[in-house]
């Protein structure tokens, strides 16, 4: 039985790559390896990103006779990385998926079902915990002398470390859970929101600050070995005997490797004694007393852009995974305003020219960051024959999830763009232009993301995670625009011998535009009709 519900986890995992999720039907083998293109596009922009970082580090930290901290550092990372990577689907994968209820009248043990969803889960923290680990022993065998025990505990540590990201978690998805039996809906979302936020920055501080810790460690081990050593073995033991480990040292390893296997047990046994309340606990709905009340009337597109607004705010998974570029707006504004003496610097260093171009290129990234159109026809699920039977036209129903994207993406832009057009000194056409940016990129991000979901909905997901992460059309629309910015961004050093910074952004913008407009077109013609017959 176990057997079998870990098959269909993983069915559900990696059916979107060769199964249709509009007609049942089993995808060309074209579309299947357009799919797999994209997945190992996004592996080797990551992969690439992470062996740079580690490549800069692995000879400084060997040479210095601390070979085990580079390994610490990936470790970490790795560890982060993959929490990340897991922690929105994981509360939403065990706790909340739509067939909870049915597996739960089967004759099935709740430790079962639970050992499932987890297997789903690690496979998702595996891959992501690869995309570091993997370049970092890639960059250790190219520059060091390895040996086969060396190759035997990276294979080890490639499939046990995620262990110990899944069960941080686990961790974290049981709180969320436990907490949000007690709670409202409305407070549910807050709660998993805030917990999710709060262990993103942090993990991001500590990555940022290591840069500035870990060069006084090095420095600190070479002039104090034998005090750092004893600091080392009782403060940090757990840490530090995995960097043993991997550097060789076997006891080490089988004592990291034991630690990682005893936490995650633990963790599973009391995940599993708790699984089944959990899942069937009352969600704390609240009594309120009856007021009398005026019921106030609204327009049609008011009345539909609320109720995207609704779905929106209720949804931890979608905010998290598809408002992220807003998140990151906010941060950036704060940091325009800390850091406008370090942005100053720079402006006089680049020059105000390029400067304006440099923030534009920024602000279109972060911008195509956001991505709520494309998951946002695939999250009405089974029930969008109720929206498709109001008696609205299907226009009005695509343009207020467009609506809604715009509202959260080009709105933090324009504020964004306003405050670094008051704090950095630039061109008065790139002032002006970082405002049109800001704008221009959120409609072709929603526009865009709307054709594809229209083309490639799944309306079939048992938790709204899959339509959110694992959805072709949100792949797709992520990294084809940031593909799209860097290929703008990228042909300017081409070009810039004969055309200016300022005319050739305006070119660029002028560019997207026209085509966000085409597309536009598009969907209130053939989109509706698309969206009509789902």
């Amino acid at each position: 039985m176990l057997k079998t519900l870990i098959i269909k986890q993983l069915r559900e995992m990696t059916s979107f790559i060769f199964r249709s999720k509009k007609s049942g039907k089993t995808r060309s083998k074209a579309s299947i390896l357009i799919y797999i293109f994209l997945l190992i596009y996004a592996v080797g922009v990551f992969g690439g990103m992470f062996y740079m970082l580690f490549d800069h580090m692995c000879n400084l930290y060997f040479d210095t006779g601390i070979g085990e901290i580079y390994f610490i550092f990936a470790g970490l990372t790795a560890t982060g990385f993959g929490v990340i990577g897991s922690i929105f689907t994981t509360y939403a994968s065990i706790y909340v998926a739509k067939d909870n209820e049915q597996l739960i009248s089967l004759p099935i043990p709740p430790s079962k079902i639970l050992t499932a969803r987890i297997s789903g889960c690690y496979i998702m923290t595996l891959f992501f915990e690869s995309l570091v680990f993997i370049p970092c022993y890639a960059v250790y065998i190219v520059n060091r002398d390895f040996s086969a025990l060396n190759i035997i505990f990276a294979v080890i540590n490639l499939f046990i470390m995620p262990l110990m990201s899944l069960s941080i978690s686990c961790i974290l998805g049981w709180i969320i859970a436990l907490v949000a039996s007690k709670l409202p809906k409305n407070a549910k979302t807050v709660v998993i929101i805030l917990v999710s936020v709060a262990f993103i920055s942090l993990y991001f501080y500590m990555i940022s600050a290591a840069n500035e810790v870990i060069p006084g460690m090095i420095s600190s081990i070479a002039e104090n070995q034998e005090g750092i050593t004893k600091i080392a073995k009782y403060a940090f033991y757990p840490i530090f005997e995995y960097g043993w480990g991997s550097v060789g040292k076997i006891s080490s390893f089988l004592i990291s490797i034991g630690i990682t296997i005893l936490v995650f047990s633990i963790i599973h046994a009391i995940l599993s004694k708790t699984f089944l309340s959990l899942t069937t606990a009352n969600k704390g709905s609240t009594l309120k007393k009856f007021t009398k009340k005026e019921l106030n009337s609204s327009s049609v597109d008011g009345t539909l852009l609320k109720r995207e607004l609704l779905r929106f705010k209720s949804s931890p998974v979608y905010i998290l995974n598809c408002s992220m570029g807003t998140m990151l707006m906010i941060i950036a504004t704060v940091f325009l305003i800390i850091k406008r003496d370090v942005i100053a610097q720079m402006t006089d260093v680049i020059g105000k020219e390029y400067m304006g171009l440099i923030l534009c290129a920024a602000l279109a990234f972060i911008v195509s960051s956001n991505y709520l159109t494309a998951p946002s026809i695939s999250l009405e699920g089974k029930n969008i024959w109720i929206v498709q039977s109001c008696p609205v036209p299907a226009w009005k129903v695509l343009k207020s999830k467009i609506l809604l994207h715009m509202i959260m993406t080009a709105v933090p832009a324009l504020i964004i763009s306003v405050v670094a057009d008051c704090l950095v000194d630039i061109a008065l056409v790139s002032k002006i232009m970082l405002l049109v940016v800001g704008v221009v990129f959120s409609f072709f991000e929603a526009v865009f993301g709307m054709i594809l979901n229209l083309k490639m909905p799944d309306l079939k997901w048992t938790n709204e995670a899959v339509a959110v992460k694992q959805g072709v059309s949100v792949l797709i629309a992520l990294f084809a625009s940031w593909v799209t910015v860097i290929l703008l961004s990228g042909l300017y050093f081409l070009v810039n011998k004969i055309i200016s910074a300022e005319i050739y952004l305006m070119l660029s913008v002028a560019l997207i535009a026209a085509i966000s407009v085409v597309m536009y077109i598009w969907i209130r013609k053939k989109g509706t009709q698309i969206f009509s017959f789902l």
